[in-house]
């Protein structure tokens, strides 16, 4: 047995690294289809490829295809290892025409001469890749393939998805190199002088983590900074009462796996007495839970250690671990047991069990560091500091502290560009002459002195600051929100868009894991240009009306080092909420019922710690807006929705009251529903006047969609939401206000939708903006979409308030096409998913390195607006909070016809009518239609109108003769006569969008062969959507494993003879299909790009039980990252399309749904046209497709807007064509 303490009398060993030995396999004239492998081209309907070869070179040339799905498009290289060693990774020389994404594959072909459908993957690696010449260098472990699979991968796959011509020079294999004799087991993981050249490392971060410090009995733990031997070190300290006797634990763990696995942990420490502990390993640890999901392995060892330095080994194999779980072991326990002990941690090694892991370990790391300094040398270059050529061919040790420096000029120029324009233009231009100076010595290789040179010319920046900041009055410095021009502006006039990352240090209360200045200084030498500043407002307010003022003051301090370098801030007030305030308003106390991060629940609280929040940054003049009412707060999303909070409930009474006026008004509503009116009318014992009447989700809905359907509570639910949101907004705006006069709000959305609990789920989306007064609609996660659209409508000041950034270019490059700004998440490394930091060492993520490249891009682009028609589309509320707003490309179509589009909520036009002025076209969908909107759009909205969709029910889905086509009908408005028939089963198509049962089953290794038991403690997913990330929207955090989606569909008993189809637009990962308890379908691994292709499959007529009840179960397997069936269509087709015939000639392709409305010309009101007719194969007769009424259009399609279907781009050229003459 090892020894399990040794104290330290030797010396440590440190070699080089030796990067890998590169075999060159195929030239460019070499690089032919032939050489490649069988198959070595493959693609998706929607592209085409193929391999073109050259004289000294070959082309990848990828072009559209016939079909418009499955675009993707694949080249595979299969090799033959002409070594005995297996193969560390290749490299490929290329020449890229314009920016790409590269899908890059590791596999294995298990049977030659099949080609590359049946090989098998075993990693996956996206990067974003620029023009021009360049190689492309990949260990296995750089494309995410475990160690123990390296020597199983004879074959890559690269894919693009868009037409792309991509140029091949040569491709060769990489080799680790030979194993010395006396190659070294142990490997550093921590060295607490790692902050010495890095000024931003927080090296002793890796030793914290989730319930790593715990104590009791009268002990607790607390890890704090020290000085060894004029080193930084971490100091573990257990405090108590003199003399306590109790258990204090520090724990230790890795939040990402290690590959390959150590077998043991080696702790360097100073224990300043002799110490008694006790030892644990344990397994389970991980980066949400910590501590609390790890449990113990093998046995805990007591040992007495002697005062002084020393090592303290943990060997897995010492501590009894059985073997098979010494793989799984990532954590290790110190316990304490008597206050007052210390022990300072310098070094964490690792042991791993040979050299040859040990190398293994070493190669991917020293790759990632390699790869994470490119990446920042990257981001200089884009940032005016092109150093890479001069640093090409040093060490990784060379070019760290070069990085820093060149960080260090960047920021600088940020910080002298800023004030140049309010202060002393004269003494900045001199000291930014001196910064160019230094930025070409670096240029031209003179990194020698240059740090200690940048840091004198530092100096004389911050000198110039400190005077500006000290001449410069706080109103002189005051960012501005401009209401004429509806942006933010800096305090010299120009306009100020939010690129400003959440600062996720602020989180930390001030001690060891503490922000630091040089965090704004890296902040700005990336080319961000503001903060999203992350206010715990428990820490701020741990008791009611006293701001904690340590905690206070350091926000302050970070707001004012924000603004040293122009750093517009958004301040967050953020969960977990305090004690106090979630105990209920006085009166209303929630014992434990309602959501956490609720804020609506006690608007005067919330109103009051705002107001004094804003009196204490009164002064500080760099605060664009605040992010009300809180970050990320639902209003209902319990089990018992509303009624989890009696203050609510009181509200929601109070609000049908002032809405309604008398109880029979109300019951002449509810009472009309459609279908259930005995459910969904008021039952004899509810009134507003004792609070009596139920909220949403309380009158039997046998399911969520079944309350989008049918119930009349769902709208007035929605509508009690929206004002909800515009009073809390505005009256904390105008608290702010009395101290902070141009103060604004940045809206932050309502969460509801996959994360709403409640028995309906809402999407809150529908109201986003909803705002109060000097509130502004910001979006949440939802950049560059139709929320932003929506946003960006009303104001350019709107910005995303947080977004991760992995895989967002495109939505970032939508999202500032629009004008907008954003805050991407998060401005750390540890703390969940989504961070933009790759490491403990702070260097940037790679997967993030285009943000500043397009810094300025993002800060400085200014929109072109189109000079077409102008065109209102105005999204339908009740949709838009249910089942979706049934847009689909819409709004990408009327731009590609040359117009200018604004996008609207329906309650919001209902509001403010004169929000549609100087449109010409306005387009809404009818399902559901609240009759508000349309007495806008008939009596107060001058253009003309185009709707589309279903006329049989109103937004409180009422009967005919109650709702929608009565309005119609009294109005002469489309109809003259009921009822409006539904197409029914002669529609041939099921659309399966919507609620489905889901349960999550865990990891599973083997195919699933039948569909789970168990069903009663499933929960309730959206289709399509994701279900893989847990936790708040954005956290990156996810479930591995399958889950199943079960949802119930009746099959009309006339469609039996036709040909059924599943058809799903695209499922993340892998699918098994079970149609009542039969497998129909699968798509696997084996399928390129399978998380991303449609799917089609066949549903046998035996089997099918025609005129009831089916059970639908399909089973998501996710690899990694989110999952889900995410992607539209999810739908059961029966027969082929009807055909939309126009007046003028012609027969195109026109699906419609079960619910789409068939009115019959006869049914018509006076002055109608019909424009076209639809005809179903098989029926009787024909009904209206498009009609024309005055300034009026009605497409009858209540289907989503496709560019592919003919029918759609016929009305939408008619409609739009009538504007435009």
């Amino acid at each position: 047995m090892k020894q399990l303490l040794v104290i330290l009398a030797c010396i440590a060993v440190s070699a080089a690294e030796a990067a890998p030995e590169y075999l060159p396999l195929l030239s460019g004239a070499q690089i032919r289809a032939e050489k490649l492998g069988n198959r070595c081209t493959f693609s998706g309907a929607g592209l085409e490829s193929k391999l073109i070869p050259g004289a000294n070179s070959a082309v990848w040339n990828t072009v559209a295809g016939k079909g418009e799905k499955e675009r993707w498009s694949a080249l595979g290289i299969e090799f033959q290892n002409p070594r005995t060693a297996a193969p560390a990774g290749f490299r490929l020389e290329v020449t890229l025409p314009r920016p790409v994404r590269l899908n890059i594959e590791p596999r294995i072909n298990k049977t030659p001469g099949k080609g590359f459908w049946a090989t098998e993957w075993l990693g996956r690696r996206s990067v974003e890749l620029s023009a021009g010449k360049q190689t492309l260098e990949f260990t296995w472990g750089d494309l995410n393939v475990k160690s123990a699979d390296w020597n199983r991968v004879n074959a890559v796959t690269f894919s693009v998805a868009e037409p792309y011509r991509m140029e091949l020079h040569s491709f060769g294999l990489l080799y680790p190199e030979p194993l010395a004799a006396d190659a070294p087991v142990v490997v550093n993981w921590l060295d607490a002088a790692e902050g010495a050249v890095n000024p931003v490392a927080r090296p002793f971060d890796k030793l914290t983590g989730v319930f790593s410090l715990r104590g009791g009995g009268g002990l607790t733990s607390r890890l704090e900074e020290t000085v060894v031997d004029g080193v930084k070190a971490a100091l573990w300290q257990v405090q108590g009462k003199p003399g306590a006797k109790g258990w204090a634990v520090y724990g230790f763990g890795f939040i990402d796996p290690i590959d390959p696995p150590p077998s043991g942990l080696r702790f360097e420490v100073v224990l300043p007495e002799e110490t008694a502990l006790t030892l644990n390993v344990c397994k389970g640890f991980s980066r949400e839970k910590g501590f609390y999901a790890a449990k113990k392995s093998g046995q805990s060892r007591k040992v007495v250690l002697p005062a002084g330095r020393q090592f303290i080994d943990f060997d897995w194999t010492a501590f009894g671990v059985p073997e098979q779980e010494r793989e799984l072991i990532n954590s290790v326990e110190f316990v304490a047991g008597e206050a007052g002990k210390e022990m300072a941690i310098l070094k964490v090694d690792m042991i791993f069990a040979d050299a040859g892991k040990a190398a293994a370990y070493r190669l991917m790391r020293d790759r990632k560091l390699n790869l994470v300094q490119r990446t920042m040398l990257e981001a200089l270059e884009a940032r005016g500091v092109p150093w890479r050529a001069a640093l090409n061919g040093k060490t990784p040790q060379e070019i760290e502290p070069c990085l820093w420096t060149g960080i260090m000029l960047a920021a600088q120029r940020e910080q002298l560009n800023y004030f140049k324009t309010l202060f002393d233009p004269e003494t900045a231009g001199r000291l930014l002459a001196e910064n160019a100076v230094l930025i070409e010595t670096g240029k031209q290789g003179g990194f020698n002195g240059l740090r200690q040179k940048s840091e004198e010319l530092q100096k004389s920046a911050d000198a110039y600051v400190d005077a500006a900041l000290a001449s410069l009055p706080p109103e002189k410095r005051r960012f501005v929100y401009d209401p004429v021009t509806e942006q933010f502006r800096y305090p010299d006039g120009r306009e100020f868009r939010m690129f400003g990352p959440h600062f996720f240090r602020a989180l930390y209360s001030p001690g060891l894991n503490q922000w630091r200045p040089w965090d704004m200084r890296y902040l700005a030498g990336l080319g961000f240009n503001g903060i999203r500043l992350h206010v715990i407002w428990q820490k701020l307010e741990p008791e009611q009306g006293k701001f904690d003022p340590a905690f206070l003051g350091m926000l302050k301090d970070i707001v004012r080092e924000a603004e040293r370098y122009g750093f517009g801030v958004s301040v967050d007030l953020h969960w977990p909420y305090p004690d106090w305030f979630n105990r209920g308003k006085p009166g209303y106390e929630l014992n434990g019922k309602l959501a956490k991060a609720n804020s609506y629940h006690w608007p005067e609280a919330l109103e009051d710690s705002w107001r004094r929040l804003g009196a204490e940054f009164a002064e500080l003049p760099n605060i664009v807006a605040f992010e009300v009412p809180t970050n990320e707060t639902p209003i209902g999303s319990d089990r018992d929705g509303l009624a989890a909070s009696r203050y609510l409930l009181r509200r929601w009474n109070e609000f049908l009251k002032s809405e309604y006026g008398t109880r029979e008004n109300l019951q002449a509503v509810w009472g009309a529903a459609a279908d259930g009116a005995d459910r969904y009318g008021l039952a004899p014992g509810e009134n507003w006047d004792d609070c009596t009447i139920r909220p949403l989700g309380f009158q039997d809905d046998a399911s969520p969609d079944q309350a989008y359907e049918s119930n009349p509570r769902f709208y007035d639910h929605l509508r009690f939401a929206a004002m909800m949101q515009k009073e809390q907004s505005g009256r904390i705006v105008a608290a702010l206000r009395e101290t902070r006069p141009d103060a604004y709000g940045m809206f932050q959305r309502t969460i509801g939708d996959m994360w709403d609990r409640s028995p309906v789920p809402v999407d809150y989306r529908a109201i986003l903006t909803s705002v109060g007064e000097h509130v502004l609609p910001g979006t949440h996660y939802n950049m560059g979409g139709v929320q932003a659209r929506k946003a960006a409508t009303l104001t350019r000041g709107s910005y995303d308030s947080e977004q991760q950034m992995e895989g967002s270019r495109n939505a970032v490059e939508r999202h500032v096409a629009l004008g907008l700004g954003f805050c991407p998440f998060a401005f750390h490394f540890r703390g969940g998913g989504g961070m933009l930091l790759a490491d403990d060492d702070w260097h940037l993520k790679p997967e993030v390195g285009y943000l500043p490249k397009l810094a300025s891009h993002i800060r400085t682009f200014r929109p072109v607006l189109k000079t077409g028609p102008a065109v209102a589309v105005i999204v339908n509320a009740r949709l838009e909070a249910s089942t979706g707003a049934k847009l689909g490309d819409l709004i990408a179509q009327l731009e590609e016809r040359g117009c200018r589009v604004g996008v609207f909520e329906t309650l919001r036009i209902i509001d403010e009518p004169a929000l549609l002025d100087g449109y010409a076209l306005a387009v809404t969908a009818t399902d559901y239609a609240d009759l508000r909107l349309l007495d806008v759009l008939r009596n107060r909205f001058k253009g003309k109108v185009l709707l589309n969709g279903r006329l049989d029910l109103d937004s409180y889905a009422r009967r005919q003769e109650a709702g929608l086509p009565a309005y119609l009908v009294k109005n002469g408005l489309l109809l003259k006569s009921g009822p409006v028939r539904r197409a029914a089963e002669h529609s041939g198509r099921i659309d399966l969008a919507g609620s489905w049962e889901f349960i999550f089953l865990g990891p599973q290794e083997k195919a699933p062969v039948a569909p789970p038991a168990g069903w009663k403690k499933s929960e309730t997913v959206k289709v399509p959507g994701m279900w893989g990330e847990t936790g708040m929207t954005g956290s990156l955090q996810y479930r591995i494993g399958d889950g199943a989606c079960r949802r119930s569909v009746v099959i009309p008993a006339g469609w039996k003879g036709r040909p059924l189809k599943l058809k799903l637009g695209a499922v993340d990962d892998l699918d098994w299909v079970f149609w009542n308890g039969k497998l129909i379908g699968h798509t696997g691994e084996k399928t390129p790009n399978y998380w991303m292709v449609s799917r089609e499959y066949a549903i046998p007529e035996d089997g099918t039980n025609f005129g009831g009840a089916n059970e639908l179960v399909i089973i998501v397997r996710n690899l990694r990252d989110d999952g889900g069936i995410w992607k539209a269509p999810i739908e059961i087709t029966g027969s082929a399309s009807g055909r939309f015939l126009p007046a003028g000639g012609g027969s195109m392709a026109a699906p419609c749904g079960g619910a789409t409305s068939l009115v019959v010309p006869e049914q018509l009101a006076d002055g109608c046209e019909v424009l076209a007719r639809f005809r179903i194969p098989g029926s009787a007769g024909e009904s209206a497709a498009f009609v024309r009424q005055g300034r009026f259009y009605w497409y009858f399609s209540d289907q989503e807007f496709h560019a592919e279907n003919p029918a759609d781009r016929y009305v939408l050229d008619q409609a739009v064509g009538s504007v435009r003459k």
